[in-house]
């Protein structure tokens, strides 16, 4: 294949060739082009085409950056503002399209990035908006993890958007239940910022008369292995083999008996079913009997 002049050699896949050409030689090329493609066949048989194409270009650039204040902290990249503002080096005019994992356009306010929508859910339909739908759940459970720490938004705020998903859990009949984060260990910046979570959760659960599992005191109690957490300091440790947070399937995360319950999902799970438990006693069956 040539291309002003430079010949490339370029490989055959299905029928069809492709060549890869280096940016210094793109950027070096005009508006237009012409590509000139001398083929032959297993007999020896030669053919030759020849296009004019248009070049786009190749810029040489930095990532797209997330920039202060919509950055949730650190310079990390990360944050979980709808309408963050991107930064990026390259020449006027130039279209920009996010995509995900498997090409698909990424909607902030729809699914985070890495994950699709189920097929059940339908066009504009948020992930929580398609889950209680398809669900029709009479009890909602909302818990911030020890990751959004590391997004360093202030309690006023957590506490805004948890308000927000409790008020619509409301309108919908479904009780929301909420949960205080686990201690953070791998860092005393974020342990402070998750701390800060705490009592912005807990008012939250007391304003709006709701049951809060209070995760935090529970892998606080005495024995608890490293506070119910994994080495990494991150995520909650699970009851079998030294590690098995990373190989799920050696975990016995539903064994409650005292040696496990030293362990933090087992811990968090026992506790979680029986707030569920005491729902269902005490205020689903008796609006269930009410209504006979």
């Amino acid at each position: 294949v040539t291309i002003a002049g430079i010949s490339y050699t370029a490989t055959v896949n299905d029928n069809a060739w492709s060549v890869v050409v280096p940016a210094a030689d793109v950027e070096a090329f005009a508006a237009s082009e012409v590509v000139s493609a001398s083929v032959s066949d297993v007999a020896g048989n030669p053919a030759t085409a020849t296009r004019t194409v248009t070049t786009v270009g190749v810029f040489a650039t930095g990532p797209l950056d997330i920039t202060a204040p919509t950055d949730s902290g650190d310079d990390d990249d990360l944050t979980n503002n709808n309408t963050p503002v991107l930064e990026f080096t390259g020449p006027a005019g130039l279209t920009i399209t996010l995509v995900g994992a498997d090409d698909e356009l990424l909607d902030p306010s729809q699914y985070a990035p890495g994950f699709q929508p189920d097929p059940q859910c339908g066009s504009g339909e948020t992930a929580l908006t398609c889950e209680v739908r398809l669900l029709r759940p009479s009890i909602g459970l909302i818990m911030l993890g020890t990751n959004d720490a590391s997004l360093q938004i202030n309690g006023a705020a957590v506490k805004g958007f948890l308000r927000d998903q409790v008020i619509w859990l409301k309108e919908r009949g479904v009780i929301p239940v909420l949960s205080t984060l686990p201690p953070r260990l791998d860092s005393p910046q974020r342990e402070a910022s998750a701390l800060s979570y705490q009592p912005a959760v807990a008012d939250l659960a007391d304003e709006e008369g709701i049951p809060l599992i209070n995760l935090w005191k529970a892998l606080h109690r005495q024995r608890m292995a490293n506070f119910g957490m994994a080495a990494d300091g991150v995520h909650p440790n699970t009851f079998g083999r030294p590690g098995c947070e990373y190989l799920r399937e050696r975990c016995r995360s539903v064994v409650f008996s005292p040696e496990a319950l030293r362990f933090g999902h087992n811990r968090r799970n026992l506790i979680t079913l029986q707030t569920l438990d005491l729902l269902r006693r005490k205020v689903i069956a008796p609006v269930l009997a009410s209504a006979r």
